[in-house]
């Protein structure tokens, strides 16, 4: 395979992105259900009006899975019912929100282009095209989806947090509007809020720790807070409608690790053929052996008694062993090869094991676990938040390798969920 064919797989990854859009096609077959919900609150919100929200209550679930009403901060919905073009015509709303949609890849560019300077912005701007091959990012774009919402406020968050760590002064503009815009993430999806101790103790490393900077970051997070605490405190289903037991917290720990490692395989392909890849060197690093045998102990526990109990959600592994297994033993060993992966590429600083912790633990309400919560978020968070010098080399040569695995991802997940249409066309 010829490498730097990047123009190649822009090309593929637009034009799937662009047909799927003009043939409606439900790629993850659970868009239009969330569509139905999401639609039918902006239209409540609409004839209410914005000052009586707090009249329309959340968090109930029907028995069959979908939802009867939002189980969501409304940030996404408060933006849409305030536009007269489209609070009313869901034609124009999927249509504008697609158009929309296509930007997110170009910010996901900038990010880039802050962060790593002295990379060739071709190889960053065909890599940010990654995003249109991603079904869940991609059903988002087509049926008007908040998680590409919250991907725009996120992006622009990181772009100013990536600009706080470069800068050589102290810009305390910068730093209240990367929480402002975190904020707006966490108001559009609350599971963004796992990345404010995140980003609070990155800024405080930046700044070593200046009580100034302590008590600019406490002070514009608690004004921010505010809107979201009235609003919880006046729907507490968005808490409380998340343990519903689908699984216990080990298990939880289990299943998002898995989930992450799907996006680190290309990476770590890439390691190999590269050969960074120093397999002594490893497991001679003992932030790496500290953090696999933590995550080996979880595993082991998780094993005794571990708890997936539904059939939606889970991620790729789970539903590929529960397509070849009728438990989930096989499911069980290969997470502790997966867990390696995901230790691997935190082993550099301390707070890439952090990063990585928060992340594991921080979705363990006993709520099933979706893959499309870390999808594009976690492939855009690995890139610009972790151990930089590490993630340079993986875009000196073989993103071709990149590219195409996350088209074959593209593809098996498109042939699993129209998998009742195959069969019928090849019993013909």
């Amino acid at each position: 395979m010829k490498i730097n064919n990047g123009y190649f797989f822009f090309i593929i990854f637009i034009s799937i992105y662009l047909v799927s859009f003009y043939l409606k096609i439900d790629v993850i077959k659970g868009a239009v259900p969330d569509l139905q919900t999401h639609w039918k609150y902006i239209q409540k919100l609409t004839n209410v009006g914005l000052l009586n929200i707090l009249d329309i209550k959340l968090g109930n679930k029907t028995l069959n899975g979908l939802d009867s009403k939002l189980l969501n901060f409304p940030l996404h919905h408060i933006i849409v019912s305030q536009i007269p073009i489209i609070n009313k015509n869901l034609n124009a709303y999927l249509n504008i929100f697609f158009f929309i949609s296509i930007i997110i890849p170009y910010l996901f560019y900038r990010c880039c282009v802050e962060r790593f300077k002295d990379i060739d912005k071709k190889k960053l701007f065909f890599f940010s095209s990654i995003l249109y091959i991603l079904p869940n990012f991609q059903a988002a774009s087509i049926w008007g989806n908040n998680h590409n919402t919250a991907i725009i406020f996120f992006l622009i968050a990181l772009f100013y947090l990536i600009k706080i760590e470069q800068a050589e002064k102290k810009n305390n503009f910068y730093i209240i509007l990367t929480y402002l815009f975190l904020f707006l993430a966490s108001y559009t999806k609350q599971y963004y809020v796992i990345f404010f101790p995140i980003f609070f103790f990155k800024i405080l490393i930046k700044f070593k720790f200046e009580f100034k900077i302590i008590y600019l970051s406490t002070i514009t997070c608690l004004i921010l807070s505010i809107p979201g605490g009235i609003f919880l405190y006046n729907n507490l289903g968005l808490m409380q409608n998340l343990s519903i037991g689908a699984t216990n917290f080990s298990s939880s720990v289990v299943v998002v690790s898995t989930i992450i490692s799907f996006y680190l395989i290309p990476f770590l392909l890439i390691e190999i053929i590269n050969k960074n890849f120093d397999f002594k060197k490893t497991l001679k690093n003992k932030r790496f052996i500290i953090s696999f045998i933590t995550i080996l102990i979880f595993t082991i526990y998780s094993s005794f008694n571990f708890i997936y109990d539904t059939q939606i959600g889970g991620g790729f592994f789970i539903k590929l062993n529960n397509l070849l297994f009728d438990n989930y033993f096989n499911y069980i060993i290969l997470s502790i090869l997966l867990s390696a992966i995901v230790m691997y590429f935190s082993r550099n600083h301390l707070m890439d094991n952090f990063t990585t912790l928060t992340l594991l633990i921080s979705f363990s309400s006993g709520w099933f676990i979706f893959q499309k919560y870390f999808e594009p978020m976690y492939l855009i968070m690995f890139v610009l938040l972790y151990d930089k010098k590490m993630l340079k080399g993986f875009f000196k040569n073989k993103l071709d390798y990149l590219y195409l695995y996350f088209l074959i991802y593209w593809v098996l997940y498109f042939i699993f969920k129209e998998n009742d249409k195959f069969v019928s066309f090849f019993k013909i």
